[in-house]
Order: C-alpha cells, then sequence, then structure tokens
C-alpha cells in the first residue's frame, strides 16, 4: 500500500503559509533583538570615566541609596497606581544608569585598601538587589494593592 498523494493545489498554499510565517518570525526577533540592544544601552554607563576618591564614592552611594527609598516612599502618596507604576519603571532605568555609572567610577575607588573597595562592591551589589525587589513592589502596587486604594479615594470623593 503506498501512501495517497499530495493535492498540488496545496503546495502553492503552504508556500505562502510558511514565508509568511517566516516572515513574522524574522520581524518578531529582530524587534526583540532591537529591544534588548536599546535597553542596554540605556543603561550602559559611559566607557572613560575618572575614579573617585573613597569619601566621593560612599557619599554617591548614600545619595542614591537616599533617592531609592524616598521614591518607593512616594508610592502610598500617587494619584494612580497605574500611573505610578509606568513612572517607576522609567525612572528605574535612568537610575540603573546612574548606578552603573556611579559603580564604574567607584569600582575600585581610588585610594582604597582592600576592604573598602570590598565594602564599597558590596553595597553596590546590595543597592542594586534593592533596586530588583523594589521594581517587584512597584509591580505588585500598580497591579494589585494601588487599584484598589484608588478604588476606594474614588468612591469616597463620590460619597462626598
Amino acid at each position: 500500500m503506498t501512501a495517497p498523494a499530495r493535492d498540488p493545489r496545496g503546495r502553492l498554499f503552504r508556500r505562502i503559509f510558511l514565508g509568511l510565517h517566516v516572515s513574522v518570525a524574522a520581524v518578531f526577533g529582530l524587534s526583540l533583538t532591537w529591544g534588548v540592544w536599546q535597553g542596554l544601552v540605556r543603561i550602559r554607563p559611559p566607557k572613560a570615566q575618572p575614579k573617585l576618591e573613597v569619601s566621593a564614592c560612599a557619599d554617591d552611594l548614600s545619595a542614591l541609596r537616599q533617592e531609592l527609598v524616598e521614591r518607593l516612599a512616594g508610592f502610598p502618596a500617587a494619584e494612580s497606581a497605574a500611573l505610578e507604576g509606568r513612572r517607576y519603571e522609567e525612572w528605574a532605568v535612568a537610575y540603573r544608569h546612574r548606578v552603573a555609572s556611579s559603580r564604574q567610577r567607584c569600582t575600585p575607588p581610588q585610594g582604597a585598601t582592600g576592604e573598602q573597595a570590598q565594602a564599597m562592591n558590596d553595597a553596590f551589589v546590595a543597592l542594586l538587589r534593592s533596586v530588583d525587589l523594589s521594581e517587584i513592589q512597584a509591580t505588585h502596587w500598580s497591579r494589585h494593592l494601588g487599584p484598589y486604594l484608588d478604588e476606594a479615594a474614588a468612591a469616597i470623593e463620590r460619597a462626598r
């Protein structure tokens, strides 16, 4: 017994759909690659920056940490949870760029001992981990808790 022969009229449709599939896959792959490249360009620090002294690096790290804490503290006071989540995502990209730039200038700091250089590296690792976790918090806020608080505020205004 032989297998039934394929209808030759279907060959044209197979070729058309294969071409369409390959085109869509290629466009998707290129747009994904372009987006990753643009994201890396936005957070990558400039290449040649002078090294900073230990005290300047510590001050810079302290200011970056304080900026993150203040930004997170602003979530409950935001007028809209969804808008605040989007604003935070945009802010976080610029913030990561500043952290990467500071890390480049402070790894290792100029005139630092081995212990100071290690402490500085530990501080940068902890700060970046804090940003990672804060993005989780921002997402949770803007998608889950915040909308209910927005809804409660709107209902209170309607009741007045």
